[in-house]
């Protein structure tokens, strides 16, 4: 019997939804049935398991020397090995020093040693080699106890370069709900221990602070008083050492998923909105995605840690000198905070409106410089900034006062307040120690309200900026359809002349345009097809291009694949077998490396053979010159800072991008336009060899 808890191939479905559940996961629905599967058809099994229950099933590589970290930190994952000569899964679900937990058919969990699990995933690899190395160490007589280390240690110098896959890591998609994404990221669990060690801290520093104050203020130290306090004092350092690593913690684990929600956001965004906005109002949106992250935990860092020592003090001034009026005073000072920090952040919010529309209208100014030369005269080119720019500066008046008032105003008038109920009981005939006491505490409160303050008005910065960033969170919420569960496997290879897409009756109009740009437009679109499109601009090539890969919905009619629509087939199954390389304008070089630009359509991180692949298809598009020119290779860091790229060179990459998404259908949206003769050539024949039925768009 074997001592790990195995899956056959055939039942993936059911351990990726055993695996979710174990995990705690939310799922959509149910996975789809088992059935008997090709290892070659399992990666594309396992992602459509997951699109059926709303979960990420991502792909993953790793080198020899890496796989005990792999399996320390990717549960929940499936993980492929060998038993015997049969190819079977496991479902990986958590790990805890040297052993691993695994789900088993039963649904029940079993901790195995870690070993175990790789010797299941690379023993194979292993092999004669391992034999060797045994007979080897014990000719040497090496001891049984060191006989294990150095085994592995053996292997990891002789296999620690080879690359092995079959793992999936099993994640929430970017789009769920963010609550879901913060729960599996246990940021709950890190607040609280950060919210306890601060409670811990400062109330072992009031303690501290009472034992002291009491001791000064009678005359009489005990040495015993100051060992506690000593004690106090050494025990508080544990406590906020805990609170600064959960706050570390919570930041990189917060702060990269709300980049990654921003990223997905971004890819999932409407097209026409983006037309639409402007570069000036999209240079706006980079800024304040940028700054929302930061801006967010910190002041929720420094909020968190204000409202503990609010209510510690809360609780502690009634019996103090100060009295019930104290803590009256200083609990009408925190709401007051918050009545400031709103009036703060909704002048922020007017500031930064005006703040960006002068940003915006800069960036289009620099953008049209040389249309307004020409259409604009001179005596006009600065209308309208003096108004701007007065407009700007009232609002940045008012929004300092208002800054003023509650991070330095506010803590001080309290202060002023306090200091003058404690002047009154010393008038009254208090004691003046007890009074000195009430001091001491008067001037905590202080404190605790200034740093509370600063946290609210670091909230309102971050509401502010969430609010300019709103259109890309709520593009990630927009689910895409899923489509019936395993139906994009089933669909068969469709034969030459066989129909692959099919438009009827579609009718389009773009936002803000009366007449549409398409209406009634019907064809057939057949497996094999060369079909070439021309027309003027604004004749509707784009979007009907737009509407057969699926990035546009038509107001009315079908588009079908294979005779099923997008929400039938999913709408990430229809767009893996119908693919399009947009405009130049519309298409992007992003910073990193040429492989990942190339191959960004598919999994990523590639294997090795994707990448390979890529390398000869950018041969054959003639990009041969560009690869043994970089230093790198196809790993070379290209884009806006990387290595600079020629308008023709970026064409073949966009040319590449799209064939190597080797879909049923590839559209090409005026890619040639910048190619010469003899580069054309060679690009045209290399995607009539590999496009299976092909689109063309081309002004005439």
């Amino acid at each position: 019997m074997s001592a790990l808890p195995t899956w056959p191939l055939s039942a993936a479905p059911t351990l990726l939804g055993a695996l979710a559940r174990a995990a705690g996961l939310p799922m959509r629905g149910a996975p789809p049935p088992n059935a008997p599967i090709a290892i070659e058809a399992l990666s594309a099994m396992l992602e459509a398991a997951g699109e059926a229950l709303d979960l990420d099933v991502e792909p993953a590589s790793y080198r020899y020397g890496e796989l005990p970290t792999l399996l320390q930190r990717a549960a929940p994952a499936i993980l492929q090995g060998v038993e015997g000569q049969e190819a079977v899964l496991v479902g990986l679900l958590g790990s805890k020093g040297d052993r691993v937990c695994l789900v088993g058919p039963d649904g029940a969990t079993r901790w195995v040693d870690l070993l175990a699990v790789k010797r299941f995933l690379v023993g194979k690899s292993e092999g004669r080699l391992g034999a060797r190395f045994d007979a080897t160490l014990e000719r040497a007589q090496v001891s049984p106890r060191r006989r294990a280390l150095l085994r592995e240690r053996l292997l990891d110098q002789a296999l620690g370069g080879l690359i092995f896959e079959g793992v999936w890591l099993l994640r929430l998609p970017p789009g769920a709900p963010f609550a879901a994404h913060l729960r599996a990221a246990g940021a709950g669990r890190l607040v609280a221990g950060a919210a306890v060690g601060h409670t811990i801290s400062f109330g072992l520093g009031l303690a501290g602070l009472a034992l002291l104050g009491e001791a000064a203020l009678s005359g009489v130290v005990h040495p015993a008083w100051l060992l506690g306090w000593a004690l106090g004092m050494a025990s508080g350092l544990p406590a906020e050492l805990w609170m600064s690593l959960s706050l570390a913690q919570l930041s990189v684990g917060v702060g990269g998923l709300i980049k990654r929600r921003l990223l997905y956001g971004a890819l999932r965004i409407d097209p026409e909105a983006v037309r639409t906005e402007g570069i000036g109002g999209l240079v706006s949106l980079v800024i304040e995605s940028e700054n929302i992250e930061g801006i967010a935990l910190n002041g929720g860092a420094v909020a968190l840690a204000a409202a503990v020592e609010v209510g510690l003090l809360l609780l502690v001034l009634p019996s103090g000198p100060g009295g019930p009026g104290l803590a009256l005073a200083f609990g009408a000072a925190c709401l007051l905070a918050l009545g400031l920090a709103w009036r703060y952040a909704r002048r922020l919010s007017r500031w930064t409106a005006e703040r960006q529309g002068l940003t915006g209208a800069l960036v289009e100014q620099m953008m049209g410089h040389r249309t307004r030369v020409v259409q604009v005269a001179p005596a006009d080119w600065h209308q309208g900034e003096e108004e701007a720019l007065l407009g700007y500066l009232g609002r940045s008046a008012a929004l300092d006062q208002a800054e003023a008032l509650l991070r330095t105003g506010l803590p001080r008038l309290f202060g002023l307040l306090a200091l003058g109920l404690l002047g009154a009981q010393f008038v009254a005939g208090g004691d003046p120690a007890a009074l000195a006491v009430g001091a001491g505490g008067a001037l905590l409160c202080a404190g605790a309200l200034g740093r509370l303050t600063g946290g609210l008005g670091v909230l309102g910065q971050a509401w502010v900026s969430f609010a300019q960033i709103r259109p890309l969170w709520e593009a990630a919420d927009r689910a895409m359809a899923p489509g019936t569960p395993g139906l994009a496997l089933a669909l068969p290879r469709l034969s030459a002349g066989a129909p692959l897409i099919e438009l009827r009756g579609l009718r389009f109009r773009h936002k803000g345009r009366g007449r549409a740009v398409l209406d009634g437009a019907s064809a057939t679109l057949r497996m094999g097809d060369r079909v070439l499109i021309e027309g003027p601009s604004g004749g509707g090539k784009s979007t009907l291009a737009s509407l057969i890969v699926g990035l546009r919905k038509p107001d009315s009619g079908l588009v079908l694949l294979q005779g099923l629509d997008p929400a039938t087939l999913g709408e990430a199954g229809y767009r893996r077998r119908a693919v399009a390389a947009p405009q130049f304008h519309e298409n992007h070089i992003i910073l990193g490396t040429l492989a990942m630009n190339l191959l960004m359509g598919g999994r990523w991180p590639a294997g090795l053979g994707d990448v390979e692949e890529a390398e000869a298809l950018c041969r054959e598009l003639g990009l041969g010159p560009l690869l043994d020119k970089m230093p790198a290779g196809i790993h070379q860091v290209v884009g806006e800072s990387g290595w600079r790229l020629s308008h023709g060179e970026q064409s073949r990459i966009f040319l590449a991008r799209a064939l190597l998404q080797k879909a049923d259908v590839i559209v090409l949206d005026e890619s040639f336009g910048a190619l010469d003769p003899e580069t054309l050539a060679l690009c045209l024949r290399a995607v009539l060899d590999r496009a299976p039925t092909l689109l063309v768009i081309a002004h005439p």
